[in-house]
């Protein structure tokens, strides 16, 4: 118990916060994969306006271009297409269709076209 609690104040010593890790992973898992995200990305534009899950996305994307490298790079190429002001959240929250998925509620999202 003394190592974890060493460790929690390590992270406060370094600043380290949970969105400096969640972007880290983000990145690492970006690089992984750089030959896939940007056909990726570029897959996802290609939709018409309208409102998708990232599951929508995902199944897109794996028609068009296949898979990723590894599962983890659909959540950054979801957080990409965020950061970037390509899909906003509607706030709206829909049941997955994956039997995998367990029909858990995720975020709906509205596909912006902009121009680069």
């Amino acid at each position: 118990m003394g190592e974890q609690l060493s460790l929690f104040k390590k992270c406060r010593e370094l600043s380290v916060t949970g969105e400096t890790l969640r972007d880290a992973a983000l990145k690492q898992v970006s690089d992984n994969n750089e030959s896939w995200m940007p056909l990726a990305r570029q897959a996802a534009r290609d939709l018409p306006n309208a409102r998708y899950t990232g599951e929508d996305i995902r199944r897109h994307v794996s028609e068009v271009v296949g898979l990723p490298a590894h599962h983890n790079a659909w959540g950054a190429l979801i957080s990409s297409l965020a950061k970037d002001g390509i899909i906003v959240r509607t706030g709206e929250h829909r049941a997955m269709v994956d039997p995998k998925s367990h029909a858990r509620q995720t975020p709906v999202y509205v596909l912006h076209k902009i121009d680069d």
